[in-house]
């Protein structure tokens, strides 16, 4: 076995990463016509480039006839390590763009509709800091964004950490909130220290739809605590929520920062045991930490005057 790693690692140094990237595109997609497609070039190219890695191998790494595309045994044996291979030149890619002074890149970042409002003021500041970074800016439900994660099509998820994360995901804490009662600043219950779910299930409510976080972290609370909640309204969007509940008379249940840049509303905590929340970034495990996504977290903790016990992250 030893052996065979050895000489599988060593072939691996004499090829060219493009034959690489064509036999895992290949392996992914089971068609050479979409991989050729997703790797930008001619499928003739592409079957260029996958003969000369094979003649260099010695061995067919997949077995094909009109209709199917497969790995052969060799082919399979190759697989993880061109996997690595790339992973690792494209880590080495990322951080030598990182070392110019972060004159250039992209930062691909995934956030959920909870944690959309935390983020707006940092979106502007990192703007204005690093304009000759391009920001991508994907909002979208918890499972979504660890899917994206997964797959590396964004480099850090923001949200309050989830109930299940996946196992090639890890999560770092950044500050922690609590599932609050969000009512107009002239409400009755504005004044109001803490309050119950029972005094929630009396007025009218809009509630966060199924799949966001806030929502998730509801339902988890109501498991241990059978209060009846019957919203009148169900919206999967924070902003029009707080938008609603400012006009006066309906009442929500998010998370307490959530109305930070809402100076018409008030977030009053709900008495209610197992509703604390954390909010959290999640990165993909053993992949390469972009120094934009570093100072990206640095600048949402500052202007968000978050509690950070993680600065040894950063150094």
């Amino acid at each position: 076995m030893k052996s065979t790693k050895f000489a599988i690692r060593r072939l691996l140094d004499d090829m060219e990463l493009r034959q690489l990237r064509a036999f895992v595109k290949i392996a992914e997609t089971c068609n050479f016509s979409l991989a050729a497609k997703e790797l930008y070039t001619t499928q003739s190219a592409l079957s260029q480039s996958l003969k000369k890695l094979e003649d260099e191998l010695g061995a067919a790494l997949f077995h094909r006839d009109n209709h199917n595309v497969g790995l052969t045994e060799a082919g399979d044996a190759l697989l993880p390590y061109a996997k690595r291979t790339i992973e690792d030149a494209d880590n080495c890619v990322y951080k030598m763009n990182d070392l110019m002074n972060m004159k250039c890149g992209t930062l691909n970042i995934g956030v959920t509709h909870s944690f959309r409002i935390l983020t707006s003021d940092t979106l502007n500041i990192f703007v204005k800091k690093f304009p000759n970074i391009k920001l991508n800016i994907f909002y979208k439900t918890n499972d979504e964004l660890q899917n994206m994660l997964f797959r590396k099509e964004i480099d850090v998820m923001l949200a309050f950490k989830p109930e299940t994360i996946a196992e090639q995901i890890e999560s770092h804490n950044l500050f922690e909130d609590k599932l609050c009662a969000i009512v107009a600043k002239d409400h009755v219950l504005a004044k109001k220290r803490s309050i119950t779910l029972e005094e929630i299930a009396e007025h009218p409510l809009i509630l966060p739809a199924e799949g966001t976080q806030a929502r998730n972290m509801i339902d988890r609370v109501l498991k241990t605590n059978p209060v009846e909640l019957k919203p009148k309204i169900v919206i999967n969007e924070i902003t029009p929520i707080l938008m609603l509940v400012s006009y006066g008379e309906m009442i929500s249940i998010l998370s307490g920062l959530s109305t930070k840049t809402r100076p018409d509303v008030v977030a009053v905590p709900i008495d209610v045991a197992g509703n604390t929340m954390e909010g959290a970034f999640l990165i993909l495990k053993n992949s390469y930490f972009k120094r934009s996504a570093k100072e990206f977290i640095k600048l949402l903790c500052e202007t968000q005057l978050l509690r950070l016990k993680m600065d040894s992250l950063f150094n």
